[in-house]
């Protein structure tokens, strides 16, 4: 994962007028967290070559991958893709990279940013909130695991889980619906799967189910 601020070098020493050099831009306000997809690893048309650092990003896209504690990151992440791609004996471009995902988890590899979770605790929930993360399992910033676990998220966690095991969950959409529920006229579920479970409890649930 990624979080730098908009932080774009020139590409030319162009100017018009007073603006700054073309390709430059600065917005030092703006810092969002963002996650790197394996497939930027991936040159087109060769199908056993993993590039870490010169990997495949926008000019805007690289401010935020140029640095060392992403570049660390990537290199483990592409260390364990190889060892997957070995013990598979395919090449690294045929991987499960979903599998690759969890196993950067289980390592406590930070995939997901939160401000209330480190990767380094010992709970046992811990990579299951760093996966879903992965998944739009979150609308903000903030897991609260220890928080109880509504009965709308309960629902959406559900539909979501659902959707993954088919292969057409939508990240995105579902990211979207957690965002939009009213936690405090969202009572907890009283039956079911989830019922008195706490939200890191009922991620572990869903860790521990996959496949």
């Amino acid at each position: 994962m990624t979080e730098w601020y908009l932080d774009s070098h020139s590409c030319t020493p162009v100017r018009i007028s007073d603006a700054l050099e073309e390709g430059k831009v600065m917005l030092h306000q703006e810092s969002f967290p963002g996650q790197v997809p394996y497939r930027c690893l991936l040159p087109q048309g060769v199908d056993n070559l993993i590039v870490p650092v010169c990997l495949s990003a926008t000019h805007v896209g690289w401010n935020a991958v140029r640095l060392e504690p992403v570049f660390m990151q990537i290199g483990e992440a592409a260390g364990l893709a190889a060892a997957h791609a070995k013990r598979e004996a395919v090449p690294v471009a045929g991987i499960d990279a979903d599998r690759l995902v969890r196993g950067l988890c289980e390592r406590r590899s930070l995939v997901s940013f939160f401000n209330d979770v480190g990767v380094g605790a010992d709970a046992a929930w811990v990579p299951a909130v760093e996966y879903f993360g992965t998944k739009g399992f979150f609308g903000d910033y903030d897991a609260r695991p220890n928080d109880p676990l509504s009965g709308g998220t309960a629902r959406l966690w559900a539909e979501g889980f659902a959707g993954l095991q088919r292969g057409d969950l939508d990240c995105a959409a579902l990211s979207r619906a957690i965002l939009q529920l009213n936690p405090a006229a969202d009572p907890a579920p009283a039956d079911g799967r989830f019922a008195g479970m706490t939200r890191g409890q009922a991620l572990l649930s869903l860790w521990e189910s996959l496949p």
